[in-house]
């Protein structure tokens, strides 16, 4: 008997000094990685919206909320919307959304411009299969959504020819295809409240 109260009380201290540790390196880490973070959705937002030269206006949390719920997502789907500007005059927007794919939350970034038109988007972070839903980031496939009307009425096709506001599906990943629809279509959404 007492070799495992000896034995417990050795795992207790190893997985102390583990936990400890861990919690260390966290901390160290913390910043850098919300450091990395920031840089990768600066670099997305300029390359959702190619033409602007400056995109770090940010629109403040309470008008974000308030567009959200104009167009009925909430703050959590539509998470930041900046300005984009080329020689200082606004030329669209950038929209950060999220949506639920079939590994977890997709992060996507949506470019869309004055006209209503999209510009590009993007996906920043996914949990998806890879082979399948990780194909949401080949730049072919996602590419599609480039020219639609940003009217929040994009769909998905399983098969043949898109036509119109129509993307083609990742073959065996319609979920995490009707995800990113799902996210630009939030992006729409809110583009349209901001500019009622």
């Amino acid at each position: 008997m007492r070799e495992y109260i000896k034995l417990a009380g050795v795992l207790l201290i190893i997985c102390a000094v583990a936990c400890g540790l861990l919690g260390f390196v966290n901390e160290l880490t913390v910043d850098v990685i919300a450091e990395n973070n920031a840089k990768v959705a600066a670099q997305a937002r300029m390359e959702v919206m190619a033409d602007a030269d400056d995109i770090t206006e940010l629109i403040d949390a309470a008008t974000t909320e308030a567009v959200a719920t104009q167009a009925g997502v909430t703050t959590n789907e539509i998470a930041e919307i900046y300005v984009a500007k080329k020689g200082g005059e606004a030329i669209g927007y950038t929209f950060t959304v999220n949506s639920k794919g079939f590994g977890g939350t997709l992060n996507i970034i949506v470019g869309i411009d004055n006209n209503g038109t999209i510009t590009g988007a993007k996906v920043v972070s996914h949990a998806e299969t890879p082979g399948l839903g990780a194909k949401s980031t080949n730049p072919e496939w996602i590419g599609q959504y480039k020219g639609l009307t940003a009217d929040g009425n994009v769909s998905v096709v399983k098969t043949g020819t898109p036509a119109g506001q129509q993307i083609l599906a990742i073959t065996g990943s319609t979920i995490t295809s009707n995800a990113v629809t799902t996210g630009v279509n939030y992006a729409g959404q809110a583009f349209m409240a901001l500019n009622k």
